[in-house]
C-alpha cells in the first residue's frame, strides 16, 4: 500500500485530488496538513483521516509516508517545502506553478536531483481525455502545423500567465515541441497584473504557436485548434474535441466515466486529475520519471519567462 500525505486542503485537494487518490485500491491517504484547524478537523473526519498536522515539517518526519502531494499558496514557499520533504525521503507532487522566480523553479529540480526523489509538477491539461486522445491522432504525417492555445477570463490576477494560464503555455510545448522565437506584446495597468497577452511562438517542429489570453473578458472559456496535415482539431476544454479530417467531417465527443455517484468524479476525471494522480502514484511504485518532472515543467515555465520578456512585462528573473 503507498502511503501518501496532502498539504494544503483547498479546493484543488477536496473537489481533485482527494477523491482521486480514495479511488485507488493500492493508495492511502495517511496525513494531511493545513494551518487551518478547522479545515483540517473537516476533512480528516470526513475521510477517516487519522493523522492531522498544523506544521508540515512534523508530517514530512513521518517515516512512513512514501510521497506527498503539495497543494499550498503561496507559491512562493513550494520550494522550501519541497526541500523539507525531499530531504525526509519523500517523493514529491507540487501543484503548478513551481515557484514564482525561474531559481528557485530550477533549485526544485536541483534538489530531488540530489536526493533521488521524484518531482512532478501539476500540469492536469496533459492528462485530459480531449488532449490525450488529441494526441493519439497526430502522426508525423500529420503533425502540427499550428496551433492555437486561447483562454479568456474575468478577473485578472498577480502574475495571471504564471499563476493561472501557465496551462495554455505548456499545451503548446506538449504538441509543439521548444520554442526557438517568441514575439509579443500585452496590455496592463499595473505589469504584474496583465489584463491581456497575445505571442506568437515559433518551434523547434517547424510549428507555429499563437497564445491568445484576455483576463478581463465576459466570460471563463478555454479551447485550443491544431491544424496541419489535412487535419484539424478544435477543443472545448475540456469537454469536446472536433475533429476535422480532409473532406470528412465528424464530431468525436470526448465524455468522462463515472465512477462513482458524486458530481466530481465525472469532472475529476474530465480535467485529468484522476489519471494525473495513478501516474504519478504508478511512478513513485516503479521510479519511473514522470511525463510532467520538474525538467520538464521549468521549461514551460521558462517559455512564459521568455513571453513576459517579449510583451516588456516583468521576468521572473
Amino acid at each position: 500500500m503507498l502511503k501518501v500525505g496532502i498539504l494544503g486542503l483547498g479546493k484543488i485537494a477536496q473537489h481533485f485530488h482527494i477523491p482521486s487518490l480514495l479511488s485507488f485500491n493500492d493508495v492511502e491517504i495517511t496525513a494531511v496538513c493545513d494551518i487551518n484547524k478547522n479545515m483540517l478537523n473537516k476533512v480528516g473526519s470526513k475521510y477517516g483521516i487519522h493523522f492531522l498536522y498544523t506544521d508540515y515539517t512534523k508530517m514530512a518526519e513521518r517515516k512512513d509516508l512514501d510521497a506527498v502531494f503539495i497543494l499550498t499558496k503561496p507559491h512562493e514557499t513550494h520550494l522550501q517545502i519541497t526541500e523539507v520533504f525531499l530531504e525526509n525521503g519523500k517523493d514529491v507532487f507540487c501543484e503548478k506553478p513551481m515557484a514564482m522566480k525561474l531559481s528557485e523553479a530550477e533549485d526544485m529540480v536541483k534538489k530531488a536531483k540530489k536526493h533521488g526523489k521524484l518531482l512532478m509538477i501539476g500540469f492536469n491539461r496533459r492528462y485530459m481525455p480531449v488532449f490525450m486522445r488529441t494526441k493519439e491522432k497526430l502522426t508525423e504525417e500529420k503533425n502540427v502545423e499550428v496551433l492555437l492555445s486561447e483562454v479568456t477570463s474575468f478577473n485578472p490576477g498577480f502574475r495571471g500567465l504564471l499563476t493561472g494560464w501557465i496551462h495554455s503555455v505548456d499545451i503548446l510545448r506538449f504538441f509543439c515541441g521548444e520554442p526557438t522565437k517568441v514575439q509579443g506584446c500585452a496590455k496592463y495597468k499595473d505589469p504584474l497584473y496583465e489584463e491581456s497577452i497575445v505571442s506568437t511562438i515559433n518551434f523547434d517542429s517547424g510549428a507555429c504557436g499563437v497564445l491568445l489570453c484576455n483576463f478581463n473578458a465576459g466570460k471563463y472559456m478555454e479551447r485550443v485548434e491544431i491544424h496541419g496535415g489535412g487535419l484539424s482539431i478544435y477543443i472545448n476544454v475540456p469537454h469536446t474535441a472536433e475533429i476535422v479530417e480532409g473532406t470528412k467531417s465528424f464530431y468525436e465527443p470526448i465524455s468522462s466515466t463515472c465512477f462513482t455517484t458524486s458530481p466530481w468524479t465525472e469532472l475529476t476525471e474530465k480535467m485529468g486529475y484522476k489519471i494525473q494522480d495513478r501516474h504519478f502514484t504508478e511512478c513513485v511504485k516503479s521510479g519511473e520519471k514522470p511525463i510532467t518532472s520538474g525538467e520538464d515543467a521549468l521549461k514551460s515555465h521558462k517559455l512564459v519567462n521568455l513571453i513576459y520578456r517579449e510583451c516588456g512585462l516583468p521576468t521572473l528573473d
